[in-house]
């Protein structure tokens, strides 16, 4: 397995072999690349304060002055400390938040961002979060609103000029609302389920006290259910950043096999089973990530529908180079055709179209 041996451009082939953090060899030629283009594709999946930290943290500094041309190192530089700083400043943002709404008796989880950044790395400065994702039971989202409006927060998703009917059949269809900092121009998503299909991962949610990165005493969801969750937030979007695979791939590597045929064997969710077998075939691919029989068998790596949906998540990863595959023509269709593959359930699926001819007739498509 891995990326070597495909047909891949040399920058996105780099970047594969940065990410895989791995001590094999760089591909040949690995870095007479067009490093213009290589910054273009880091930004376009979104892993550019990850490349940064991989390269100065993993490699020798004598083999990356031997190979990477000194402009190229300080813009690197640059790059992680900026990713720093915007992390250290969404941790300041988090547990303001956090401590607003526990303050008023209700119980939020943190969601992906730095929860995943505490879960997959240990360190903070790696990820590029563009919001903080909360989690609030249902019945307290009025309260948790009205909280965030009077901390400066403005709801822009929906607007907050909108009626109270509107308001309310907004939370029956979706997942979330986003609030933009007055001052700050921060984001914030505020949710009330984790997916706007309602079938996936429907049951209780567990969350644990965390003490996240050594500066937040905050509830993230249980590790278990955690895995779970990223990997249906990938495949929600096809994978179509290397964000979201690289966060199962750094998840996974912290796991022995046996603790993932674990989690196949506890996670009852069909669709979130399915998730988990593309993500992991395609940190496969893509990453080298090892993979022994059990695993493969337990999650059904080899089914027939697992091996499209990896199909067309390697191409909405790689279709366009650095182009967002919104600008592309029919450049979403083959994420929203893999979300037909992930489950046979009917409620799934009535839930998916009904879901998506509501987001194309109000012409949504960003990813």
């Amino acid at each position: 397995m891995g990326a070597a041996g495909r047909t891949y451009s040399p920058e996105f082939k780099l970047i594969l072999w940065i990410l895989a953090a791995q001590d094999t060899p760089p591909p040949t030629n690995a870095f007479d690349v067009d490093w213009r283009e290589f910054f273009k594709l880091a930004h376009r999946h979104r892993v550019s304060g990850l490349l940064a930290n991989l390269l100065f943290d993993r490699r020798g500094k004598g083999e990356l002055k031997a190979h990477i041309p000194p402009e190229i190192l300080s813009n690197l530089a640059a790059v992680q400390r900026r990713s720093l700083a915007n992390e250290m400043a969404g941790l300041i943002e988090a547990k303001n938040i956090l401590k607003l709404l526990e303050d008023s008796g209700l119980s939020p989880v943190l969601l992906k961002g730095l929860a995943l950044s505490h879960a997959a790395f240990g360190k903070i400065g790696w990820r590029n979060n563009y919001d903080t994702d909360i989690l609030i039971a249902p019945e307290d989202i009025t309260t948790a609103d009205k909280i965030l409006r009077e901390a400066n927060y403005t709801r822009f998703e929906p607007t907050e000029k909108i009626h109270d009917q509107a308001w309310a059949d907004w939370r029956r269809r979706r997942k979330d609302a986003a609030y933009r900092n007055d001052k700050t121009g921060s984001v914030v998503e505020l949710h009330w389920r984790l997916f706007d299909n309602p079938a996936i991962l429907s049951g209780p949610v567990s969350s644990e006290r965390t003490r996240l990165l050594g500066n937040i005493e905050c509830r993230t969801l249980e590790a278990g259910l955690n895995f779970a969750y990223v990997c249906c937030h990938g495949s929600q979007h096809a994978f179509s950043r290397l964000k979201w695979l690289a966060d199962v791939y750094f998840l996974a590597r912290r796991k022995s096999a046996s603790k993932l045929v674990a989690l196949f064997q506890t996670t009852a969710d069909p669709c979130a089973r399915a998730a988990m077998a593309q993500a992991l075939a395609l940190c496969g691919n893509l990453f080298g990530l090892a993979l022994d029989d059990a695993v493969i068998n337990a999650g059904g790596l080899k089914r027939r529908n697992i091996r499209i949906a990896v199909w067309m998540a390697e191409k909405t990863l790689t279709r366009g180079g650095s182009r967002e595959i919104e600008s592309l023509p029919f450049g979403a269709t083959l994420k929203t055709l893999s979300h037909y593959l992930m489950s046979v359930d009917p409620h799934y699926l009535a839930q998916e179209a009904w879901f998506d001819m509501r987001e194309k007739f109000h012409g949504r498509t960003t990813i």
